[in-house]
């Protein structure tokens, strides 16, 4: 699975703007790429990963143009007057960072390179068209200066599917790591914390709430092992609060570090595990219809997984802020000892 650290990653969008989205010729249609990327820069939002929007373009008189000699002229030098527009399904914010080049790659006289290293990137996602043009030579530089690269594969397109499959097949995978849009949004940016938000008292005594938790993290450790599986309201509550890619964790032990059997553990989580898949099925109408969100565990050292939870899989490093850590009990330090599972709801 695709790990990355909402942290030290950035969404690079290359050229989807008007005047260069009729190039895209194969295989992706330019709304599907531009849908797509959209739909990526929303979840690095989400996450506070830096989302920036790359165009090309010259002035009237192109006199930034590079002007070599070559067998391959380009076109026309004049540009259309929605050149530089972009699309209004991009949905760009004005918290993007613009970048504007003059030739193929991104890097080569802008302060694209200032940009991410002044914020810690080290990992870009890439996207964009044309696939072996601006997204090729923007991803060749930047594995050159040392950034770890995810292509989007299906959110870039080129003039040709045979162009774009080029890139595909013999270049990216050289340099970086090709993925879809959907692993990406799926796999990226597991972010742990150890908050304290469940009671109301706890929030106006100063502690976070759980939407503010949710700006900072997209997943959450929930305390079931010895206290009640939180009833459908409260999962509501929860679902309300936090963004579509958020994960709740949950504890299903068969026993506890004093080995009393928890007799009721397996029907608890027989009743529980069905319901938390059907709720946002059931509940079209509040709006959580399309939330397609992962479930998962996190068993202690001293429990074992009950029958239910046998198909849960490895995954995620945990990353901990110490202000969301809890007092008084264990710290993050213990969490070492933990497992941390998954399973797709």
């Amino acid at each position: 699975m695709l790990e990355l650290n909402a942290k030290n990653t950035a969404l690079v969008v290359i050229d989807l703007q008007e005047g260069i989205l009729p190039f895209a010729g194969g295989p992706h249609r330019a709304d599907e790429v531009v849908a797509r990327a959209a739909r990526l820069a929303d979840k690095c939002r989400q996450q506070g990963s830096p989302v920036i929007m790359v165009r090309v373009g010259w002035s009237a008189d192109f006199a930034e143009a590079l002007k070599q000699p070559v067998d391959a002229q380009a076109g026309a030098h004049t540009l259309p007057e929605n050149w530089w527009t972009y699309p209004a399904t991009l949905g760009k914010q004005e918290s993007d960072i613009e970048v504007t080049k003059r030739q193929w790659g991104a890097f080569y006289g802008t302060d694209l390179e200032l940009q991410l290293r002044r914020r810690g990137i080290d990992t870009i996602i890439l996207c964009g068209i044309s696939t072996n043009i601006g997204v090729e030579s923007t991803a060749r530089n930047a594995w050159e200066l040392g950034f770890n690269l995810v292509i989007a594969e299906d959110a870039c397109s080129a003039a040709s599917a045979e162009q774009h499959q080029g890139s595909m097949t013999h270049i990216f995978p050289r340099i970086g790591r090709v993925r879809s849009t959907e692993e990406i949004l799926h796999g990226a940016m597991i972010y742990i914390g150890l908050p304290q938000w469940s009671h109301p008292k706890w929030v106006r005594l100063g502690i976070t709430s759980l939407e503010e938790y949710a700006r900072h993290f997209n997943c959450v450790e929930g305390n079931t092992t010895l206290y009640a599986l939180p009833k459908p309201e409260i999962v509501a509550r929860w679902y309300e609060q936090t963004h579509d890619d958020f994960r709740f964790c949950f504890k299903f032990p068969a026993t506890i570090s004093h080995q009393a059997a928890l007799r009721h553990c397996d029907e608890l989580s027989s009743e529980f595990l069905p319901a938390w898949r059907r709720w946002p099925r059931a509940s079209a109408s509040t709006g959580c219809s399309c939330r397609r969100r992962s479930v998962l565990a996190i068993s202690p050292r001293y429990g074992i997984f009950s029958t239910d939870c046998r198909r849960i899989s490895p995954t995620a490093s945990k990353f901990v802020i110490p202000s969301f850590s809890p007092k008084g009990k264990r710290n993050s330090s213990s969490t070492a000892g933990c497992t941390s599972v998954t399973s797709t709801a």
